[in-house]
């Protein structure tokens, strides 16, 4: 073999190694999501969703007197390595559950893909009863690595 050939051959070669070792750098990378502040929507402020099973709330129309939208904003850049964040949804202590749902913004699919648990809490400080839904936050399956999405998770309560 010429001495070109082998100087060619071991740049090819030594070119492989760096680009699979940059490759092995770089690594799986996170998945992150984060959760704003929780926002409530009083009467007689204008509905941001449909609620099914509830005819008097529609997005766009004043919520009626004695409901009220508490949400959560969720942002998820998906990564490599999966992940899902639980978020706790709860109605004030004089008010109950009517129902759990998202607006799903721009996420292509569910911002979150279960409920995991609902149920009736008691404050510790002030001994009172609050309802509240517990969700599981993660990834719609069409977004790919890199990506964004976001909605808004909500608990509909009434007094």
């Amino acid at each position: 073999m010429s001495r070109s050939r082998l100087l060619i051959a071991a740049a090819a070669i030594s070119g492989t190694a760096v680009a699979v070792g940059v490759a092995l750098a770089a690594g799986p990378t996170a998945t992150e999501i984060s959760v704003a502040p929780r926002v409530t929507i009083l009467a007689p402020a204008v509905s941001p969703i449909d609620v099914g099973g509830v005819p008097e709330v529609r997005a766009g129309k004043a919520l009626p007197t004695g409901y009220r939208l508490i949400g959560r904003r969720v942002t998820i850049k998906r990564g490599t390595d999966l992940a899902a964040a639980q978020i706790r949804l709860s109605c004030p202590p004089s008010t109950r559950s009517r129902g759990l749902l998202a607006d799903n913004g721009n996420s292509g699919g569910h911002i979150y893909e279960q409920l995991w648990r609902t149920g009736r809490g008691r404050d510790q400080a002030t001994g009172q009863a609050y309802d509240f839904h517990d969700v599981v936050a993660q990834a719609p399956p069409t977004l790919k690595v890199g990506e964004s999405a976001s909605g808004t998770v909500y608990i509909l309560c009434r007094s």
